[in-house]
């Protein structure tokens, strides 16, 4: 997936920044380390994104106030955004 996302990068003139990427495992048993762009990146049992903390032993209640952020944030989007045409929405 690395390599798609590398590929997929070069062919629209996207910048990757692999120290800001980070791999979050499910499996505690499995010790991987990915190489993206020449740069090893280890994966871990937990990280932060965007402020909220995922990986395997986060607690249900964090992942739903997650996804009603979300859920909220594109509800706000959209409505801001009514009158505009449906490609400019999506």
């Amino acid at each position: 997936m690395c390599d798609i996302a590398l590929d997929y990068a070069s062919g629209y003139d996207i910048k990757c920044n692999p120290m800001k990427c980070q791999i979050v495992i499910y499996n505690h048993n499995i010790n991987i380390v990915f190489n993206f762009d020449g740069i090893d990146l280890k994966a871990e049992s937990q990280n932060t994104h965007i402020g909220d903390i995922i990986g395997p032993n986060v607690c249900s209640d964090v992942i739903q106030d997650a996804s009603y952020s979300l859920i909220h944030g594109v509800k706000y989007v959209l409505n801001n955004f009514i009158y505009c045409s449906h490609n400019v929405r999506n």
